[in-house]
């Protein structure tokens, strides 16, 4: 047998992770730690992309919950993000109709834009400070737009933790959670 062919066997799919995870006797509780790291959040997506091709399931339904830390929360908030789309209400007012078990994004999804929006995700800095970001948001807060919507975290697929820290006083950090 094969190291493919292993490793396939060895995966619980989602009908053994609902059971585990809401059973009386011994509940699991599966968190998904993503760690940050700017383009070397290709990593993670690929692994990430790998494990759903094995158990045919989106991310954010083999897990309660999903932190991440700068690259790792993007991919994080990615993975969580429900498919919407716009619709309008009967005074042409625009608004998001999400859905409740569908993620907009794969992990394959999420792959595909580090590979080909890697430019626009991590610009440098120019000024180079001890304690500066490394990226700026030059076209970022655009692509985070254009991909994510106004979607709020309320409306997230799964439990998401991504920390941040404001720029101007870096002993502040704010955690961004599904309930504020």
């Amino acid at each position: 047998m094969d190291c493919y062919e292993k490793g396939k066997k060895t995966i619980k799919y989602e009908m053994d992770y609902l059971k585990s995870s809401y059973g009386k006797e011994s509940p699991t509780y599966n968190i998904l730690s993503i760690d940050g790291g700017g383009v070397c959040g290709i990593l993670p997506a690929l692994w990430l992309s790998e494990i759903e091709y094995r158990t045919h399931r989106p991310i954010s339904c083999l897990f309660n919950m999903i932190a991440g830390t700068s690259t790792g929360g993007i991919i994080a908030a990615g993975l969580s993000v429900p498919s919407w789309e716009i619709m309008y209400d009967e005074n042409n007012v625009p608004y998001y109709k999400c859905s409740n078990s569908r993620p907009k994004f794969s992990a394959s999804d999420i792959l595909n834009l580090y590979q080909n929006q890697v430019k626009d995700l991590f610009t440098k800095n120019d000024s180079w400070k001890l304690f500066k970001p490394r990226y700026t948001d030059k076209d970022r807060n655009s692509l985070f737009f254009n991909h994510f919507g106004n979607v709020r975290l309320n409306k997230a697929l799964t439990e998401l933790v991504i920390p941040a820290v404001d720029e101007n006083n870096l002993t502040r950090t704010h955690l961004f959670t599904r309930y504020g």
